[in-house]
């Protein structure tokens, strides 16, 4: 089946890429770690080479965070192929691999691989349940199929091959312009899982604020809309996420191990520990792995399921 109509093909691949760390430079400096963050690379005194390698870093740990949970955490686009046989009333009930579910944005099907493959236009009727369970009301099937009718005449019990596109995860993104205090709307750089009535953080600090993103929000839109105007004026360049606070914790403290590495010259990473992986992570000694530990629970909640 050809990829849904009205969908950019190259955003549907590299979704477990975490590109925007799930804590920024700045947020992570704030932060009470009390590491030692000015010589970050050897032998060079530069403020911006420095961020840029603890840049690295915090890709390098949302990457561990995403991995560990089997799933993208950051918003994202999910294509999904799946076989399904509707309920008796005619409508579609599917869990999606990825969670959690912000909106369905395209689906197509056809009766067989071989045969016309057919697109749903009007997605007014889909209903998302507890952020994972994805319902499609759609008329009876009956022997007179039309635009959004699915399966063959007079059948409940044949297959049909869907395509979903949607959008999952938490928002993580950037401010993609500067905002003044008191903005009714802030732009940012990307849009991926941002519906209206989100409860956006912007994390800059000392200006930290929540937001509320307004029923106006036009889907896709670089330009949100909130409830109420910017307490505080924000630089562009400023975090602005969904992400649970426990998935950044996760972050935060696995980079604070990666920062208190023992030896950069031994092949192990963390060499003075115990040998092996279980007895590793829960050793709490001053080289970091008990911040693994920690970090390891915090992400517990957030694992795939299926």
């Amino acid at each position: 089946m050809p990829v849904p109509s009205g969908s950019d093909p190259s955003s549907l691949y590299g979704a477990e890429l975490v590109t925007v760390p799930y804590v920024s430079v700045a947020s992570f400096a704030a932060f009470p770690t009390y590491a030692e963050l000015d010589n970050l690379v050897t032998g060079v005194i530069s403020a911006s080479a420095n961020n840029a390698q603890l840049n690295d870093l915090l890709v390098q740990s949302s990457q561990w965070a995403t991995d560990q949970a089997n799933l993208p955490l950051h918003a994202h686009i999910k294509v999904e192929n799946k076989i399904m046989r509707p309920q008796r009333n005619g409508s579609l009930s599917w869990h999606p691999a990825h969670n959690p579910i912000k909106v369905v944005t395209a689906l197509q099907y056809a009766y067989d691989l071989q045969g016309a493959s057919f697109v749903v236009t009007d997605l007014s009727g889909v209903w998302i349940e507890e952020s994972a369970q994805v319902n499609l009301a759609v008329p009876a099937m009956n022997g007179n199929l039309n635009s959004i009718q699915f399966g063959p005449p007079g059948g409940f019990t044949s297959p049909i091959y869907t395509t979903w596109t949607y959008q999952a995860g938490y928002t993580n993104t950037l401010l993609g312009a500067s905002a003044i205090a008191g903005a009714t709307n802030v732009v940012v750089s990307d849009p991926t899982g941002i519906v209206a009535g989100d409860r956006l953080r912007i994390w800059e600090p000392g200006v930290e604020e929540a937001v509320t993103v307004a029923a106006s929000y036009g889907l896709g839109s670089t330009t949100v809309p909130l409830n109420a105007g910017l307490v505080n004026a924000h630089a562009s360049g400023a975090a602005i996420s969904a992400m649970p606070s426990t998935l950044q914790l996760a972050v935060v403290y696995y980079t604070c191990a990666l920062l208190m590495k023992p030896d950069g010259r031994a092949e192990d990473q963390w060499p003075d520990t115990r040998t092996g992986i279980t007895t590793r992570s829960e050793d709490a000694r001053r080289d970091g792995t008990g911040l693994i530990a920690e970090a390891y629970r915090q992400l517990r909640s957030y694992a795939r399921v299926r």
